[in-house]
């Protein structure tokens, strides 16, 4: 499928390439987890993050090896095929197989799996909880306690999905009524002038097709520190507003351009420290000014600036904690002299990118 790219330079018209081997997709969704969020939550301020945790994963049984494995911040394991639909194996073949890798990966207790990766499951685990161990034994045990259920994500992922794959695969959702969690996913890059873009596209969501992933589950209520923040930031701030309705973050966006830089104020657990952090989903802008504004050893309103490089698997961010008894405006103070800093890379960015 071409798509058209429209700048102040002109339109582009781009069809996609092709990937030269199966380890070349690998490797993208190994550095864009996002790619594999259904289509519906790249656009939910509240959809789970992924973390890459490792390839090429040995499976205990004989059952063979797993070419990517991946964990969602709510604890579930996900476990990734990757075929190009040239492959003789992307019509039936997969199915059975990725089946059994996935029976093989829930056999597993978290202490196995963790061990058969070389730790890397713990390390992605306390990425997503940092400053938070409580929160780290409550997602370690979640693992645990999905394993133990048989629960894990299958997701084969292809370049281009052949009719009677998808097929295979809305006969396995309708069948199992969405308790297999299964998800059928295509990437394709296209040539551009600064690299390359890639578009994933979900054809087939057992999530999506019972509804939901968090169908009948009440949302958190939101910290009230974190609250209290929000409205002495929002009192303040005429021009970007803090949005959403999240329990623990809201999003400041500059302007309608691309969700591609952003801040954002963050509260982990009950009693951690909140965060006040600029970052944007691998933008090298945000890498190069967040590292330089660090290694400047600049602060906001006292707390030093630090650059995370390890955030999100590897996204970095810039951020200052301050504890929970820190007064709601000098956080919310904290966040404008934050955008001030950065404001002028962000909007040259945002530009580049309109």
């Amino acid at each position: 499928m071409p798509i058209l790219i429209q700048s102040v330079s002109g339109t582009q018209l781009v069809s996609p390439g092709e990937f030269s081997n199966e380890e070349e997709l690998e490797k993208v969704l190994m550095d864009h987890p996002k790619l594999l969020q259904d289509d519906n939550e790249a656009e939910d301020e509240d959809a789970t993050a992924i973390a890459f945790v490792a390839r090429q994963l040995d499976l205990p049984e004989g059952a063979g090896i797993l070419d990517l494995l991946f964990v969602s911040r709510d604890g579930l394991p996900i476990a990734v095929e990757v075929k190009l639909g040239a492959n003789p194996e992307a019509r039936r073949k997969v199915v059975g197989q990725a089946i059994d890798y996935l029976s093989a990966l829930t056999s597993l207790t978290v202490d196995e799996l963790d061990e058969r990766v070389g730790g890397r499951l713990r390390q992605e685990l306390q990425r997503f909880t940092p400053d938070d161990d409580e929160g780290f034994e409550r997602l370690w045990r979640g693992v645990g306690t999905n394993l133990r259920a048989g629960k894990a994500r299958l997701v084969v992922a292809l370049d281009d999905a052949p009719p009677a794959l998808e097929r295979i695969f809305r006969f396995l959702t309708d069948a199992s009524k969405g308790e297999l969690d299964v998800q059928l996913l295509t990437v394709q890059q296209y040539p551009d002038k600064a690299g390359k873009i890639f578009v994933s596209r979900t054809r087939v969501n057992s999530a999506s097709a019972r509804g939901s992933s968090n169908a009948g589950r009440e949302r958190p209520e939101a910290f009230p520190e974190l609250l209290a923040v929000f409205d002495a930031y929002n009192e303040i701030s005429k021009d970007f507003p803090a949005r959403g309705n999240a329990h623990n973050y809201r999003m400041v966006r500059m302007g309608e351009g691309p969700r591609r830089l952003s801040y954002q104020f963050t509260q982990k657990s009950k009693n951690g420290p909140i965060i006040v952090a600029f970052h944007g989903h691998g933008d090298p802008i945000k890498r190069k000014v967040g590292s330089e504004l660090a290694l400047a050893e600049k602060a906001v309103e006292g707390k030093k600036l630090v650059w995370e490089p390890d955030w999100s698997g590897g996204e970095g961010r810039l951020a200052a904690r301050f504890p929970l008894e820190t007064p709601p405006q000098t956080v919310a103070a904290a966040m404008l002299d934050l955008i001030s800093m950065t404001r002028a890379a962000v909007e040259a960015s945002l530009m580049q990118h309109t």
